[in-house]
This record gives structure tokens, C-alpha cells and sequence, in this order.
């Protein structure tokens, strides 16, 4: 798949690392990514890349308001100002299965749709945000989410 970059964005957390459902969409995002394609990624991804094995643009730390909880909203945007600034007009899109939808959404409000799409679709009993633990957990909140950031102007409709 080619783009001008790809932005990929997090999907649980395993204590300081980014545990093992980020190190299994690395995986994918090496594997399914043309060489010299430049990576904007959440730290929980870009811990698993190997800079020497890829462009990396830029890792998406925290946000930008301190003390605020680095959203997808904040992810996006946050990409979204990088991909102006570079001129980049077409990315692909790396997230979760079940996350990439809302993810999708609010690029789209953005940017644009992604050219291509890389997704994985395991979850981490064991990770530390509670609503990665299992898809019975993470879809209920991802409805509430998706309705929240319909609400503020963030998506166009809460379906996702």
C-alpha cells in the first residue's frame, strides 16, 4: 500500500509499554507498508518499530493541553497538523479493528479518507485501560465515545 504517510493510532496499554496488541499492529504496519512511507505514531505503536527499519516522523506522546488524556480527537489532529505542514495529502490508516471506525471518522472530518487501511483484531486481558480489556467492554464505550464526539462536532454521525 502506498501514501504519502501513515498514521497509526494505539489500541490499549500493558503498564509502561504498549503491550502486546500494539506490538502485533507494528507487526502489520512494517509488513503492509512500502519502505520509506514516514510513520506518525502513538508511543504504545512506535515502541515496537525499529527506527532503523522505518521513517518515523513523529510519535504522538501526550497532548497538547497538559494533563488532558491523549484522545483520538487529539491523536488526529495532532497527525493531521503534521500531514499539512509536510504537504501530505493521502495517508494510510493503522488502528484496531473495532477503534479504526471512529478513527476513520474523525480523520476524514480532518483530512480526507485513508488510501489504505491496516487493522488487528486481538485484545489484552491484561491491559491497563479496562475498556481494551475484551470487544464486550470496548464496544459499549466506543458508542458512548463515538455519540460524545458527535456531539462535539468531532465525527458526522455516532454510528461507528
Amino acid at each position: 500500500m502506498e501514501a504519502d504517510c501513515l498514521v497509526g493510532f494505539s489500541f490499549g496499554l500493558r503498564g509502561n509499554t504498549g503491550g502486546p496488541v500494539n506490538e502485533k499492529l507494528a507487526q502489520e504496519i512494517l509488513k503492509k507498508t512500502a519502505k520509506g512511507v514516514p510513520f506518525i505514531l502513538q508511543w504504545e505503536i512506535a515502541g515496537y518499530i525499529d527506527p532503523q527499519k522505518a521513517v518515523i516522523a513523529k510519535v504522538i506522546k501526550k497532548h497538547r493541553i497538559e494533563g488532558e488524556y491523549l484522545d483520538t480527537y487529539e491523536v488526529a489532529s495532532q497527525a493531521y497538523g503534521i500531514m499539512k505542514k509536510n504537504g501530505w495529502k493521502t495517508y494510510l490508516l493503522a488502528a484496531h479493528y473495532d477503534h479504526y471506525f471512529r478513527c476513520a471518522k474523525v480523520m476524514k472530518r480532518l483530512a480526507s479518507r485513508p488510501s489504505g487501511v491496516i487493522t488487528v483484531n486481538y485484545y489484552d486481558i491484561l491491559s491497563t485501560q479496562f475498556w481494551t480489556k475484551h470487544p464486550l467492554l470496548f464496544r459499549p464505550y466506543n458508542r458512548l465515545a463515538s455519540f460524545i464526539y458527535k456531539k462535539r462536532g468531532w465525527i458526522d454521525d455516532a454510528n461507528s
